[in-house]
């Protein structure tokens, strides 16, 4: 080989694989027709049902018409029966040949039981969807008595800030109203100290005092408190 020949790091397959065959691609077989195809050298159907045991070339030891778990029931005691038997013939006589017998009975019993069995799939399968929609529906259930729980907490809070909203409002419409009042009685309690004010001008100083009662800060107070009895927000009428 030269040193400038070059190699495929994935050479062609050999000749002998297609040097026979023809250029044009040729189309994939249809798929077969009927209830039976061949695959690998086995015969295959595709109706899915439960092989008969008469037809396997074996014996049915139930009656078809009775409930199948009884006759389930019966089977297995049967197979106690003669496990019992074939140990009973290996002890009395182990080189003896009758236990073929048992164990060929043995197998019978325990492939009529499988195939009873297998008659029970269909209803196993039923009662599992059946479990499966009763979960799905007691999951669902339960999420809706979370959202309503959810919703009955949700109008809850919403009943409580509409409340805390009202309670605000008249809050401050009372405080409105009583800033108009305090402002009333502050005016008529300077008015009644200007009334009360000592004469300072010398024309004044002439005149006669008149006989009205002198009003002090404790009568203006006191005309304040009878107004806001309750002297709300801490208001310091004293100081006035």
């Amino acid at each position: 080989m030269a040193d400038n020949e070059f190699v495929s790091q994935w050479p062609a397959p050999p000749a002998m694989f297609y040097r026979d065959g023809v250029s044009e691609k040729v189309p994939p077989k249809a798929p077969a027709r009927g209830v039976t195809y061949s695959m690998f050298g086995d015969v295959y159907t595709t109706e899915d049902k439960l092989p008969n045991l008469e037809e396997s070339g074996r014996k049915v030891l139930y009656d078809p018409n009775e409930k199948r778990t009884v006759e389930l029931r019966k089977l297995n005691k049967m197979l106690l029966n003669k496990f019992l038997r074939l140990v009973q013939s290996l002890c009395s006589d182990p080189n003896t040949e009758a236990y073929r017998t048992e164990v060929e009975d043995i197998e019978n019993l325990l492939i009529n039981m499988h195939h009873l069995a297998n008659t029970l799939r269909t209803d196993q399968a039923h009662q599992n969807v059946k479990r499966q929609i009763e979960k799905q529906t007691e999951l669902r259930s339960k999420a809706l008595a979370d959202l309503d729980k959810a919703f009955d907490q949700a109008r809850g809070v919403l009943r409580s800030a509409r409340n805390m909203l009202q309670e605000s409002s008249e809050m401050s419409i009372d405080a409105q109203n009583l800033d108009k009042e305090v402002l009333d009685a502050l005016s008529k309690a300077a008015q009644e100290v200007e009334r009360v004010k000592p004469p300072t001008e010398e024309g004044d100083a002439d005149e006669e005092p008149k006989p009205a009662a002198v009003t002090t800060n404790k009568d203006i107070i006191a005309e304040m408190e009878k107004i806001v009895p309750d002297n709300p927000g801490g208001m310091d009428i004293g100081g006035l």
